[in-house]
């Protein structure tokens, strides 16, 4: 039987976040929004994210050094147990979140994310105001 425990170094690492708002990228001469892929039957359409009140996030994470600490016991009959460390290098997957603007503030980003997968549920809120 063997055990892991995974352990990733985060101190000091900084995420790299864009916000691109959609009624800037729109008035850039010659710049188009691509098309959204077409929606199965019975699937309800997105909404319009490339209108002028979409924005998007797009978040970038630099590798970390992590470390596999291992301990394994082979079976009866030796029953030895032997353990150890093997380092490796974790590089987050980033990620782009879209959201529409709530015309009635267009200066005033506030929403969450969830995200899930299998064994991880990842929820990003926000709240922010433009000066």
């Amino acid at each position: 039987m063997r055990d892991d425990t995974f352990t990733a170094d985060t101190d000091g690492e900084l995420a790299d976040l864009t916000i691109l708002v959609n009624r800037y990228l729109l008035s850039v001469p010659g710049f188009q929004a691509p098309p959204l892929p077409a929606v199965p039957p019975g699937m309800p359409a997105p909404p319009n994210l490339g209108d002028n009140n979409g924005y998007s996030f797009v978040l970038r994470i630099p590798a970390v050094q992590g470390n596999d600490h291992w301990e394994q016991v082979n079976t009866p009959p030796s029953c030895v147990r032997t353990s150890g460390n093997t380092p490796f290098t974790l590089t987050p997957a980033g990620g782009v979140v879209n959201k529409m603007i709530d015309p009635r503030t267009p200066d005033h980003l506030s929403d969450n994310d969830v995200q899930q997968q299998p064994g991880a549920i990842i929820t990003t809120e926000w709240d922010l105001t433009r000066e």
